[in-house]
């Protein structure tokens, strides 16, 4: 069970991630121990890296209290004290529900920056980013039957190929035979249709011509044709974003929107956090990416053979 408070920690660091110039390190959260290796504190997200010419250590947290009402100025004595302990350079409080007055200003005086990341239904969002609901086509796929290889000289190969070795044309990088059928496998579903709200399955035969270099039991061949039978699925789901504004309440700019989405398939529920930026080549587009969630909320691997592709934006 996911503890309170932390879908908005990821929400930032998501989001810290995509905004942060590369090379930059995003934990969340971070332990901090002293020299003995005690542990004297913890921060929700903290970003480390070269800032201009200084080695920087950033801090956020994170309060995701809308019941209680806008934070006050004794959440801001707390991170401007261990601002001071941890040896933070400069420490960001996030807020789901806002600040007051008196925690505005004295969050001034501490030089502590504040970030609001709040649903906001009532603004006119900005013209980069219009988005309220997004298409995701899953894709999977798995074998339905042996598969039949052609080699030079003539072997004969087990239909898992477990003791086959496959040299990729242009890097010559040795990868196994599921990885090597998972580079061609999309072709498998370019007949497939994408409406949305569908769903299809079908099977289908992966054509794959050769000559490819290859080993088994360290012995070279050649595979002049592979012919591989799949069962192939597809599944389009459309879902409504709950979208948040992130904003620095110093000047009230707009740094970025994050969003959740679940995702309802045959199979179970996704969740699906997004954020979005505008992109700083062509201010008339806006970047987007997003992550697999598990029912914990953290983190997750996409399942082998699945793909999660975001496909519509309007």
């Amino acid at each position: 069970m996911a503890r309170k408070g932390r879908l908005l920690e990821l929400v930032v660091e998501r989001l810290e991630a995509f905004l942060a110039p590369e090379g930059v390190a995003v934990t969340s959260p971070e332990l901090f121990y002293d020299d003995q290796g005690r542990l004297i504190g913890e921060v929700d997200v903290t970003l480390r890296g070269r800032f201009g010419s200084s080695e920087m250590l950033v801090g956020f947290e994170c309060r995701d209290q809308p019941k209680r009402g806008r934070q006050g100025v004794g959440w801001i004595r707390e991170l401007a004290q261990k601002r001071r302990d941890l040896g933070i350079d400069k420490m960001i409080a996030v807020s789901s529900s806002g600040f007051t007055g008196p925690a505005i200003t004295l969050a001034e005086r501490s030089r502590i920056d504040l970030l609001s990341i709040a649903p906001r239904e009532d603004l006119h969002l900005p013209e980069w980013f219009r988005v309220v609901h997004f298409v995701f086509a899953l894709d999977s796929n798995h074998l339905s039957g042996p598969i039949d290889i052609d080699t030079i000289p003539p072997i004969s190969i087990s239909g898992k190929g477990a003791d086959l070795v496959l040299l990729q044309p242009d890097t010559r990088e040795a990868v196994s035979l599921g990885e090597f059928i998972d580079l061609h496998v999309h072709s498998a579903f370019d007949e497939l249709p994408s409406n949305p709200d569908t769903t299809c399955q079908t099977k289908t035969v992966l054509d794959i011509p050769g000559p490819v270099d290859a080993l088994v039991h360290g012995q070279p061949i050649v595979i002049t044709r592979m012919r591989v039978p799949l069962t192939v699925h597809r599944e389009v789901v459309v879902s409504k974003a709950l979208l948040s504004v992130c904003s620095n309440l110093a000047d009230e700019e707009v740094v970025g929107l994050t969003g959740t989405a679940t995702i309802r398939t045959q199979s179970g529920d996704l969740t699906v956090l997004l954020a979005a930026k505008r992109n700083p080549r062509d201010e008339t587009l806006r970047d987007v990416t997003l992550s697999l969630l598990d029912e914990d909320l953290e983190p997750s691997e996409i399942p082998s053979g699945t793909n999660i592709t975001l496909y519509g934006v309007e």
